[in-house]
């Protein structure tokens, strides 16, 4: 996942952001820009370690100790890796395998993607708890409850639009604030929204 946002009135902490969640024991420094976050998703399940890196225009990004800050920037890239092992027989973790890449996305990105959306079945609900630092941003690739995806971005703590892409079909609400639209995609269809909900294209 990579992430746009700015930090232009004071400092975010991205690593503390993410450790709130119960899935990170160990964390450390790569580089002046770079942290690692490692832990597991269950007994006897997965493993993972992701570095989460950072880049910066008009302001700093910086290690201290273990995490990973962000000041005064008025814009700052984020970059999430991930990689995982696995603790099952061969024949376990070849079922396993195709799930990877959507058990990282949801765990270890959880707490940050929540700021930004929240889904469940049939409702996906914009901007529920953007930090007020963040005042400017944009994030792709999220992924949402019903097998979909979506990008959106937001300028003055406020939605300028939003796309939902689904994996299969696909029918559900979008919230934000108080205003709704229903959307309903077949499979690989997108649907583009502005920064009141109404329909840009599709």
């Amino acid at each position: 996942m990579v992430l746009h946002l700015r930090a232009p009135k004071g400092k975010v902490s991205v690593e503390v952001m993410l450790n709130r969640a119960k899935y990170f024991d160990r964390t450390g420094k790569v580089n002046d820009h770079t942290i690692y976050l490692s832990g597991n998703l269950g007994k006897n399940a997965l493993e993972f370690a992701m570095c989460l890196s950072a880049k910066a225009t008009g302001g700093r990004v910086y290690t201290m100790g273990h995490t990973l800050v962000i000041e005064e920037a008025d814009e700052a890239v984020l970059y999430f890796g991930a990689d995982s092992t696995f603790r099952y027989a061969k024949e376990e973790v070849a079922a396993w395998e195709p799930r990877v890449q959507d058990v990282l996305a949801e765990k270890i990105t959880e707490k940050l993607e929540r700021a930004m959306v929240q889904s469940r079945e049939h409702k996906i609900i914009l901007l529920p708890a953007l930090p007020k630092a963040w005042d400017h941003g944009e994030v792709k690739g999220l992924r949402l409850v019903g097998n979909a995806s979506i990008a959106l971005a937001w300028e003055n703590g406020k939605l300028t639009r939003c796309a939902v892409t689904a994996d299969q079909a696909y029918e559900g609400e979008v919230v934000y604030g108080e205003m709704r639209q229903a959307v309903k995609l077949e499979k690989g269809e997108t649907v583009i929204l502005d920064a009141v909900l109404q329909l840009l294209e599709s």
